[in-house]
């Protein structure tokens, strides 16, 4: 089947970067075009949310983490907008006795999004995809499979979830 052991391990090689690539790859809906990523800079932010998401400070605090982690990351001279459609939001302000409760009991906090990536010119969209960002703790009363840390969950997801979104521009 194949002419040599050596080209039964390159092509066995090419697969697995290619599964591997494909897998990393799975929250990117539309990519952007070649040079944006590692020289870009953001100008605008946009944070709407979903019917779903009831909070009402989520979108103020995801535009105030997304705007610090695009200040000191990127330092590209091409300048794009992004508008975040927060999907899904799991924090402590849902949960009856807040972060009392979720000391003893444990937690799960997640933000789910889709990230446009916009031209600054036109308003068109020249990347899209999604970021998921989850914090699970253990409680006080069933320490079992999760750490507990006491930090602000809500903040600390947050933060995850602006990393990640820049981490797509660098």
């Amino acid at each position: 089947m194949f002419k040599s052991k050596q080209q039964a391990l390159h092509i066995s090689i090419f697969a697995a970067i290619v599964m591997l690539v494909s897998a990393c790859g799975g929250n990117i809906i539309k990519p952007m075009p070649k040079g944006y990523a590692g020289h870009s800079t953001v100008r605008n932010v946009t944070v709407v949310t979903a019917s779903s998401v009831t909070s009402k400070s989520i979108s103020a605090k995801v535009k105030s983490a997304i705007q610090k982690e695009a200040k000191d990351e990127l330092k590209g001279n091409m300048k794009v907008d992004l508008k975040i459609t927060l999907d899904q939001w799991q924090g402590t302000e849902n949960t009856v006795g807040g972060s009392v409760t979720n000391t003893l009991l444990g937690s799960k906090n997640y933000l789910n999004g889709v990230i446009d990536v916009l031209d600054t010119k036109t308003g068109a969209s020249i990347g899209k995809y999604k970021i998921y960002s989850e914090h699970k703790e253990g409680g006080l009363l069933g320490a079992k499979m999760t750490t507990i840390s006491f930090t602000n969950v809500d903040q600390t997801v947050i933060d995850n979830f602006a990393m990640y979104t820049i981490n797509h521009l660098e």
